[in-house]
């Protein structure tokens, strides 16, 4: 079955009856940042480690060899410049820190009531 663009399969109806805040954020991260299926579980709940080799299938029987060598420090916006391995050539990336981020959304709603209240996560 299909739902606009998106087909709809047995396994997201079932997931969304029995998970749907986990389903609803999926499907909002899927639409942000394209198919996670060539994704090894861990690596996308909690993202590699400094110097872990791993693979990822980026469209079937093409998969990328990357290598995560270093991260760089948090900049102003959130964001940190990753520098990695991808099938033997350096490359940098730029990634959204999503614990400091929440922080600093946090704290901008603050300022705006004139409070100061930063959680962390």
């Amino acid at each position: 079955m299909t739902q606009g663009d998106t087909v709809v399969r047995d396994v997201d109806v079932l997931s969304a009856a029995l998970y749907p805040e986990v389903f609803k954020d999926y499907m909002l991260f899927k639409e942000e940042y394209g198919p996670v299926w060539g994704l090894p579980t861990r690596l996308y709940f909690v993202g590699p480690d400094i110097g872990e080799e791993f693979q990822v299938e980026i469209e079937q029987g093409k998969t990328l060899n990357m290598k995560v060598l270093a991260v760089g420090n948090l900049l102003s916006n959130g964001m940190r410049e990753v520098f990695c391995e991808m099938n033997g050539q350096m490359r940098t990336v730029m990634v959204e820190d999503k614990k400091v981020t929440k922080v600093l959304l946090s704290y901008s709603r603050s300022r705006t009531n004139y409070c100061i209240s930063i959680h962390f996560v």
